[in-house]
């Protein structure tokens, strides 16, 4: 897996895709400043496509099942680190991962705590549990566990970087396969271009897109996306249930 800053991924736009655009014309690598917001903000949206269409990170978190409570939402406001929560009830245990911002695509798997997966959506099994939302989980049937360890499909965090404060705040974009790379710049590009107005650009826009869907099947085909299963730190590992 590739890590890279966010800096170094703007300076890789500033002198290929988005070269012979004015916000790169200092031609030292950089965004200008009144333009970085616009290109993070596509950074960000790029990143939530590829981690939503690819399975490139797992995390986990444990339920904390109450009396009074059927709906679990995978939110951050019900966190445990979350210490500024008005929630009344946090009951996600997330001490096995570290900086979660409560965003996820889906769930993938659940276990209670004697480490038996437990049926997803399946209203004949009568243990079964349930997403009613993306982000919900729906514990009706009466366990005999009171923890749930929940996987999930998780989306990278929201990156940022600015020159401002010392040090720069620039984020490191984690769990990337190499193959992904060149199609996340050229996904950032083609929204780069997206957003702005001429038809030279709509097209341009088009052409950046098309090369990034071609950049993916060149990735799969040759099997370099590396998105197998990637949960660290889980609870289950370190408890022997798996």
């Amino acid at each position: 897996m590739s890590n890279i800053l966010t800096s170094e991924l703007i300076r890789r736009l500033a002198y290929g895709e988005l070269s012979n655009l004015k916000m790169a014309s200092a031609g030292d690598g950089t965004i200008l400043a009144a333009d970085l917001p616009k290109v993070l903000l596509q950074i960000n949206n790029a990143l939530t496509e590829l981690y939503t269409k690819f399975l490139l990170s797992q995390k986990e978190v444990v339920i904390n099942a109450q009396e009074t409570i059927t709906q679990y939402y995978l939110r951050y406001e019900f966190a445990q680190s979350n210490l500024a929560s008005a929630q009344p009830v946090l009951y996600i245990d997330d001490s096995s991962i570290v900086n979660w911002d409560g965003r996820i695509v889906k769930v993938l798997h659940v276990y209670d705590g004697f480490g038996r997966e437990l049926y997803l959506n399946k209203s004949q099994e009568p243990l079964s549990v349930f997403t009613p939302q993306f982000d919900c989980l729906q514990i009706t049937a009466n366990h005999q566990s009171e923890d749930f360890y929940v996987i999930f499909q998780a989306l990278h965090p929201i990156v940022n970087y600015d020159t401002a404060p010392d040090p720069d705040t620039d984020t490191l974009i984690e769990d990337l396969p190499p193959a992904l790379e060149k199609p996340l710049e050229l996904l950032i590009a083609s929204k780069v271009y997206g957003q702005m107005n001429g038809e030279a650009n709509v097209t341009k826009s088009a052409m950046l897109h098309q090369q990034y869907e071609a950049k993916l099947l060149e990735a799969e085909f040759r099997d370099t996306l590396s998105t197998s299963e990637n949960t660290s730190n889980s609870k289950l590992e370190r408890n022997g249930f798996v």
